[in-house]
C-alpha cells in the first residue's frame, strides 16, 4: 500500500518510538518553525554543579534536548529536580503523573505546563527530596544522597528511554491501516 494514496493524511514515523498522525497542513506547520526539539540530543550551552545552598531559591543548572525530548534540570537549593517534556503526540500528554507508567528516583510528582522554562508545553518531573536524599533543612536526611548533575542526568535519559517505549499510538495506527486497507 502507498501511503501517498491516503487523501490529506501524512503519516510520521518517529524514530523515538512513538507514531502519530498529522493532516498534512499541521505537518507543515510544525516543520517550518525552529525549535530546539528538532535537534537530537541537543546538550545546554552549560551544565552547573549541583549545590545545596539555601540562599538559591530556584535555578536551572542544565537543560537541552535528549534523543527528540527537551529536558531541564532544576536547583531549588534544598534539592534538586527534573523534568522531560512530553510532545503533543505523545500518549502521555496532558496526562496526570499517577497516570503513568514511568519509573525513577521517588517516582514523578509533577505533570502540569512549565513555568520555568523557555519551552512552553507539558512537562513531568521528579524531585531528590525523599528519605535517602540529602536536605539541609531536616536534621535526620543531612547524611543522605547528594545528588550531582551528571547522575541525574542518567535519570532524565531512563526516563526518555522509557517514554520513547510506549507505543500505545502505534496500536491504534496500525489496525487503522489495516482497517482502511481491507475495505472494498
Amino acid at each position: 500500500m502507498n501511503l501517498k494514496t491516503i487523501p490529506n493524511i501524512l503519516f510520521v514515523i518517529h524514530e523515538i518510538g512513538y507514531e502519530t498522525v498529522f493532516c498534512r497542513e499541521e505537518f507543515q506547520k510544525r516543520e517550518s518553525r525552529p525549535h530546539k526539539e528538532n535537534q537530537s540530543n541537543y546538550r545546554g550551552e552549560y551544565m552547573k554543579d549541583m549545590k545545596y545552598d539555601l540562599n538559591i531559591s530556584k535555578e536551572i543548572i542544565d537543560e537541552g534536548n535528549f534523543d527528540g525530548f527537551n529536558y531541564a534540570i532544576i536547583n531549588f537549593g534544598s534539592h534538586p529536580g527534573a523534568y522531560v517534556q512530553i510532545p503533543l503526540n505523545h500518549p502521555y500528554f496532558k496526562k496526570g503523573y499517577d497516570e503513568m507508567d514511568i519509573e525513577v528516583h521517588g517516582g514523578l510528582t509533577y505533570s502540569d505546563s512549565s513555568h520555568w522554562s523557555t519551552n512552553d508545553g507539558y512537562w513531568i518531573g521528579w524531585d531528590y527530596a525523599h528519605s535517602n536524599d540529602f536536605m539541609p533543612l531536616v536534621p535526620s536526611l543531612k547524611d543522605g544522597k547528594k545528588w550531582t548533575t551528571e547522575e541525574i542526568f542518567e535519570d532524565v535519559k531512563k526516563v526518555v528511554n522509557q517514554l520513547k517505549t510506549k507505543k500505545f499510538i502505534w496500536k491504534k495506527i496500525y489496525f487503522w491501516i489495516r482497517n482502511w486497507t481491507n475495505r472494498k
